[in-house]
């Protein structure tokens, strides 16, 4: 009973944490499908703690020391500590998460527990293994600037390539019908489908990082040859420039894209629906930055830059059929 209470819960959480990720989650086969949702919502759990502002004075080792607490959790989901720390994560989101569906998430990070202990050893090592990279990651960035491209590249694999990895693993263990060269092709691009997803997001939320979370995710250097400060993109006098540094955020965001097609098409004919998972996830991704092409909307409306409904209904309905006419 407790285990479909947790269930029911999870499903209705990645509801209200991500629109997108609800919709294409569903797709994946039965066998991988909770752990993939369990470690979506871990996923979000520690990015919450790593940059949400409630406008409180909060300094980055209190962001780390609760991003190691969630680690300790997935690492050691049965001990007594992990108890004490999962009552301390639920605590101390009050003080960290303004979103209120990021802040129900994190105080009922139990229930996300009670599936995760669901899974077979192999994906909660995994996941332990690929999340624990990704604590790395955000503790570093916590208190280093994104100065160049280099580094963006270094810091969305800690927080989205790592997630690649994660699936990734689990694909490849469960398939009975990839052969040696699909599965290097999986390995070796995983990490672009996470940058890939991971840059699209970075760029869509640059205004509302700056205003709300004070966060700068694009590399200083871009500001820096256009004799601005990242503040100075959202004031219309400087139009001219911010549109330069949205042309080149943009042109390193598509450089994944040729690797994410090889990734989704080495994906094994036994798993259709992680396939289709895939597919969406990358065809909404490609829309999204084809509307935030040339479009000044990035930074100064109020409303993050979306898909037109039709355009989504379109990729849900027939994914292979756009994937073929984006390739």
């Amino acid at each position: 009973m407790a285990i479909e209470k947790a269930l029911k819960y999870c499903r209705s959480s990645l509801q209200n944490v991500s629109r997108s990720f609800a919709l294409t989650i569903p797709f994946v086969e039965k066998n991988i499908l909770v752990p993939i949702l369990v470690g979506y919502l871990e996923a979000r759990v520690m990015d919450s703690f790593e940059d949400e502002n409630t406008g409180k004075e909060i300094d980055s080792e209190k962001r780390a020391e609760n991003i190691n607490k969630i680690i300790s959790i997935i690492k050691d989901p049965e001990s007594l500590k992990s108890q004490k720390h999962i009552e301390d994560i639920g605590i101390a989101a009050n003080d960290f998460i303004s979103n209120p569906h990021y802040l129900d998430l994190a105080q009922n990070m139990d229930k996300v527990i009670i599936l995760h202990k669901t899974m077979d050893q192999y994906s909660q090592s995994s996941i332990s293994f690929w999340f624990g990279r990704m604590a790395e990651g955000m503790e570093k960035y916590l208190n280093t600037r994104i100065d160049t491209f280099e580094q963006l590249d270094e810091y969305c694999y800690y927080v989205g390539g790592t997630v690649g990895g994660f699936v990734t693993d689990l694909l490849i263990k469960n398939t009975i019908k990839a052969d040696s060269s699909s599965i290097d092709i999986l390995r070796m691009k995983s990490d672009d489908f996470g940058l890939f997803l991971q840059k699209v997001n970075i760029i869509r939320d640059f205004r509302e990082d700056i205003i709300r979370n004070e966060k700068i995710f694009w590399p200083y250097q871009i500001f820096h040859e256009q004799e601005i400060i990242p503040h100075q993109t959202l004031d219309r006098l400087n139009e001219e420039k911010s549109m330069i540094i949205l042309e080149k955020m943009i042109s390193d965001a598509t450089k994944h894209i040729g690797h994410v097609r090889n990734y989704i098409n080495a994906v094994p004919e036994d798993y259709p629906g992680y396939k289709r998972f895939c597919m969406v996830n990358f065809l909404m991704a490609v829309e999204t930055i084809n509307k935030m092409k040339n479009n000044p909307d990035v930074f100064y409306s109020d409303s993050p830059i979306k898909i037109e409904k039709s355009v989504k209904d379109r990729i849900i309905e027939n994914p292979s059929e756009c994937f073929e006419s984006v390739c």
